[in-house]
Order: structure tokens, then sequence, then C-alpha cells
């Protein structure tokens, strides 16, 4: 089963860095991203996979909607460095923003037409990606899509407080706490111990 050439992958991704910006994106180390405010930015993964053989690469569009504040607070009470425009606080696979609901990948063959589908991959998360942003232009937005959907990620623990705290509801921030502490109990894994870390500066921070 023959994979995807390294030369082909790299055509295939300039087209669609060239197609991004051309819509409007700006190009950045990890993705694609698009100002909605001030503090509250769209971006676009495109996560790839050449597992399929046969040549085919295979690109998964990730659609997603972050808060620089949100992801600075998160960053510094974890001890980690801030990269801007890196985190996401809500994201899903472009397929399921689509009437159809379900995993849409892009598939690429060097005998294929690579232009013209990476011109239908951009113009789908425009055209589907882009009111998904509009719908969490909002931390508020963010926060109860993280709080009450499947669109957050494994920083949901961290990101779910800290965004309470951004918005003034310390009570909110504290009863989540207090809930994930108690579900904890005495674990000592290290993701339970870089919680209890991250609960106190978070409270100190309040």
């Amino acid at each position: 089963m023959a994979t995807a050439s390294i030369g082909f992958i790299k055509r295939v991704f300039q087209l669609a860095d060239a197609e991004f910006r051309k819509a409007g994106w700006t190009k950045r180390k990890h993705g694609f991203s698009v100002d909605l405010s001030e503090d509250i930015y769209g971006r676009v993964g495109l996560n790839k996979a050449i597992g399929r053989g046969n040549g085919i690469l295979e690109i998964n569009p990730i659609v997603g909607v972050g808060s620089h504040k949100l992801e600075k607070l998160v960053m510094e009470l974890l001890g980690l460095k801030f990269q801007p425009y890196v985190g996401a606080a809500i994201g899903r696979n472009v397929g399921y923003l689509m009437p159809e609901k379900k995993y849409r990948p892009w598939l690429f063959c060097e005998e294929d037409n690579c232009e013209a589908l990476v011109a239908d991959m951009v113009a789908t998360v425009q055209e589907f990606g882009r009111p998904f942003m509009q719908e969490h232009m909002g931390l508020s937005a963010l926060c109860e899509a993280m709080r009450h959907s499947r669109l957050g990620g494994p920083l949901d623990q961290y990101r779910i407080p800290a965004a309470y705290v951004l918005l003034g509801k310390n009570a909110e921030a504290e009863a989540f706490l207090e809930a994930k502490l108690k579900e904890m109990g005495s674990r000592n894994d290290m993701d339970a111990e870089w919680f209890r870390r991250f609960a106190a500066k978070l409270r100190e921070a309040k």
C-alpha cells in the first residue's frame, strides 16, 4: 500500500495555504486564523492522515473558536507558555457543522484535480465554519458551549472555571472547582495534581 509522497503532501498544503489566504485567513504555525473581535478568533487546523494507502492524502479540517484572554489565563495558571491563536475553546470537524452532521474528510490523489478539491474544502469551511464562529463570538457563548455540549476538549476542566472567573461569575467557578476536586478524591496521578495546583492558583486570581 503506497503512501502519499512528501512532495505531493507539500504541494496540496501549499495550495491550501494560498486558498485560505485568498479567503481572508492568516497563516499560522498550527493552521489558519481569523479575528472575530479584539479577543475572540476563529481557527482552522488541517489534520492530515496517510494511512489509507494507494497514495491518498486525507485532510480533516477542524473549525474552532478561541479567546486570547481565556487561553492566556489558563496557560499562565498552568505554568505554560501562551501562544496566540494556537488553542481553541471549542472545535469540530467541519462535517458536523454541515446538514449531514457527520465526519467529512477530503481525500487527495496525485491524479486528481487538487486545485478544485482544495477550493471546495476552503469554500465548505467558509460556508459552514464561519456561521459556527459567529454563533460563539463571546466568552459567555464559549463557556456555555464547553459546559453543555461536546464542542470542547481535554482542557475543558481548566478553561470552564477560568472563563467563569473572567466573566465575573466567581460562584460558578468555585462550584465547578469543588465538584471536580470532589470527583478526583484522593487521586494522586499527574492530571489530578495539575488540576489541584491550577485550582489553587485560580482561587488566588479571583
